[in-house]
């Protein structure tokens, strides 16, 4: 289990003395036990879905202060979200390319004619694998041809 992955990872950091990643796996599985709490879910194990889902979020959030940096011309702060963004997409499967949502969002327009049943098909069917903003981009693009 996924949890069971990143509990071992986060021993052997601490026992490593990676800081970077002890400080990433530290922040996502406090993250994972406030996710339980909050759903009412104590002393039931989370999915791994449910994992993927709490760790999907923290590489959200990476990704939106790398861009804030960037705006910001913090290139420091941007290695070091970076570094932390990498640590935590290893935990989740491969993202989809571009081409491949497109071919997805391909696969699906006959059934889907509206964007959001489009967008509702493509995100049910990469299952976390692809980032909901380029899903939007290119289901707009399907639609408008």
């Amino acid at each position: 289990m996924l949890i069971e992955r990143l509990s071992g990872d986060l021993k052997d950091a601490l026992k490593n003395k990676d800081q970077v990643r002890l400080g990433v796996l530290r922040s996502l599985m406090s993250e994972i036990k406030n996710t339980e709490i909050d759903s009412k879910q104590a002393g039931k194990e989370m999915s791994d879905d449910d994992v993927s889902k709490v760790i999907q979020g923290e590489a959200k959030k990476r990704r939106e202060s790398i861009a804030m940096f960037k705006d910001g011309g913090r290139s420091d702060l941007v290695e070091e979200e970076q570094a932390q963004l990498d640590i935590i997409l290893s935990y989740l499967p491969k993202e989809l390319s571009r081409e491949e949502i497109v071919d997805l969002a391909n696969r699906f327009k006959e059934e889907a004619t509206t964007f959001p049943e489009l967008m509702k098909a493509v995100m049910a069917e990469s299952k976390g694998r692809a980032d909901g903003r380029i899903v939007s981009e290119v289901v707009k693009e399907v639609l408008n041809g």
